[in-house]
């Protein structure tokens, strides 16, 4: 662990959980380097069973609170998980729901399991390294150090419909590599939720042509409202009748 992090860039941070029957965090994600030395000054403690999937699970929802960008989890471990609450999906699916690379370090033992670390480094777009014996981990950790202090994360975003196969190149100036990498668009979910549209009388209304509509309407009424408030009143039933027929004078007897 001193391997990798000596590999660290300033504004790198670093986190170490410790797990046996329950999962620690030694420290929290951190730039301080004070703070990372000391937290791995010293081996931690021995304890009964092997929380891996829960340790997994913790450092992937530290990742998910902090502001961080490119997120990574190395673990070390046999692989024999023992008393976990989580299970194998479990970790897997947390992780790649946080956008967080499982690498997994595999040291060999009585109980060792390289099937659950290379699953758990494949599901979690990550990579899967072995050690047959504890001084292979140092060069291992170092080049996993100096890998994670030096890379990029590219973001764009694609035009192209779902199901389309697609290759990215990447080429970076004052360097002849060129870098290739594939995916395919994904479809929409078939549970998913159509777009959101509004109605077409709203779409309407907020148009050009439909506010035009809109003040015009609208200064008709005003314009009808103002001629039946000024134009004269005429008097009562009586003289409005009289307009269509006589009616006879009557004089008291």
């Amino acid at each position: 662990a001193r391997a990798f992090a000596a590999n660290r860039q300033p504004g790198q941070s670093i986190g170490v959980v410790t797990f046996d029957g329950g999962t620690h965090v030694v420290l929290p994600l951190s730039t301080d380097a004070e703070a990372i030395d000391a937290a791995l000054a010293e081996p931690p403690p021995l304890g009964h069973e092997t929380h891996l999937y829960d340790a997994i699970g913790l450092a992937v929802s530290m990742l998910e609170n902090a502001d961080v960008t490119v997120r990574s989890v190395v673990v070390l471990s046999d692989g024999a998980d023992r008393g976990s609450a989580k299970t194998l999906a479990d970790a897997s699916e947390a992780a790649a729901d946080a956008g967080v690379r499982v690498f997994t370090v595999g040291l060999r033992s009585r109980a060792f399991d390289a099937a659950a670390l290379q699953e758990l480094a494949r599901k979690g777009g990550g990579q899967y390294l072995e050690a047959k014996a504890p001084e292979d981990l140092e060069p291992i950790f170092d080049q996993l150090g100096s890998k994670l202090a030096s890379e990029y994360l590219i973001h764009y975003r694609s035009s192209l419909p779902a199901n389309k196969k697609v290759v990215v190149t990447v080429t970076v100036e004052g360097f002849s590599d060129v870098v290739t990498a594939g995916y395919t668009t994904p479809s929409a979910s078939a549970t998913a939720e159509p777009p959101f549209q509004r109605p077409g009388i709203e779409r309407f209304v907020r148009s050009t042509a439909g506010m035009v509509s809109t003040a015009a309407l609208v200064a008709l009424l005003l314009a009808l409202a103002f001629h039946f408030l000024i134009r004269p009143r005429t008097g009562g039933v009586r003289s409005r009748l009289a307009e269509f027929v006589s009616l006879p004078i009557l004089s008291p007897a």
